[in-house]
């Protein structure tokens, strides 16, 4: 069963250290909530996923309690170490790897080729109108570093805009699944893009609007002005209930969802560098119909300008 939640902004309760949050489920900004192993729960500082007796010691991702206090590795849920090696993020700490990153950038690229050449039908069966100027992403490691310091919280709803630095941001939980990030990458994509026949309805401009809202995360994978791309994932208990659930965080420069705004333009796919008009530099890859980012760009980045009086939506989605 699929669910989703729809979520604009994320309200947290002030919790202090250690305070009992079985029944919110949430702490502070800089806590989780896990429990102890006297069963009890309480909150924890972030980087560390597991609480060990009477809120005093807290193990981290991996370890468990030693009945002493300690912590001893080889418990609580574990992520399993991705494909191939990490030398194109080589600071990362995390489980995901460069055949996990490639997975994903090229999963995103293959839907957005499939629309940007009219390829891509509706919810009605309507295919969305071809498109111009719509970049092929990269994968960025500051994002990912981002990205998964949010799924490492375990906190399964958006971060504030101020916390991504106004960056896209698109959600994904499952239970029963293995701790892969390649499997989970992948999934999430596919989940995400599902939505454009589910819940979109294709329109000659692209504008977005306030009534797809259900059809954010597609949307967000769809913006033509996004152009980098970084996800992490980490296994988290509490999204459902006492499951590991495999959680995803994405974030995407530029953001997507502005209400009023095309998801695209519609046009004709480049079939030479002359088309791809938006960055000084930028190339064509014609095989794909997308555009590779150049030099500067051209649009604002909304890392430095985010128009105040324009609205967007971000959402979440959860799957078991």
């Amino acid at each position: 069963m699929n669910f989703r939640v729809f979520v604009a902004l994320a309200a947290f309760l002030s919790v202090a250290f250690g305070d009992d949050c079985s029944q919110t489920g949430v702490c502070t900004s800089a806590e989780t909530c896990c429990q102890l192993s006297s069963t009890q729960v309480g909150c924890c500082p972030l980087q560390n996923a597991v609480c060990c007796s009477d809120h005093q010691t807290c193990c981290p991702n991996g370890y468990q309690c030693d009945g002493s206090g300690g912590c001893t590795q080889g418990g609580g849920p574990q992520t399993t170490p991705g494909t191939g090696g990490s030398t194109s993020c080589p600071q990362s700490s995390s489980a995901v790897k460069d055949g996990d990153r490639q997975a994903m950038v090229d999963s995103h690229n293959a839907y957005r080729s499939k629309l940007t050449k009219g390829h891509q039908p509706d919810r009605k069966g309507y295919m969305n109108p071809t498109g111009r100027n719509m970049y092929k992403l990269v994968w960025d490691c500051q994002l990912e570093k981002e990205a998964q310091a949010w799924s490492d919280a375990c906190v399964y709803a958006h971060s504030s805009s101020s916390q991504r630095h106004g960056a896209g941001e698109n959600l994904f939980a499952q239970y029963g699944s293995p701790m892969d990030a390649h499997y989970n990458f992948v999934t999430a994509a596919d989940d995400w893009w599902g939505e454009a026949t589910t819940a979109w309805t294709a329109r000659a401009n692209n504008v977005f609007t306030s009534s797809d809202l259900n059809a954010g995360h597609f949307t967000q994978m769809a913006w033509g002005k996004t152009y980098k791309v970084g996800c992490g994932m980490s296994a988290c208990k509490g999204i459902f209930g006492s499951n590991v659930a495999a959680y995803v965080v994405c974030r995407y420069v530029d953001a997507g969802n502005y209400i009023n705004e095309p998801v695209y333009q519609p046009g004709t796919p480049c079939s030479n560098s002359a088309a791809c008009s938006t960055g000084i530099a930028s190339k064509c890859e014609a095989s794909s119909g997308l555009c590779i980012i150049g030099g500067s760009k051209q649009i604002p980045n909304i890392l430095n300008v985010i128009p105040q009086e324009k609205v967007r939506y971000i959402k979440s989605s959860s799957f078991h």
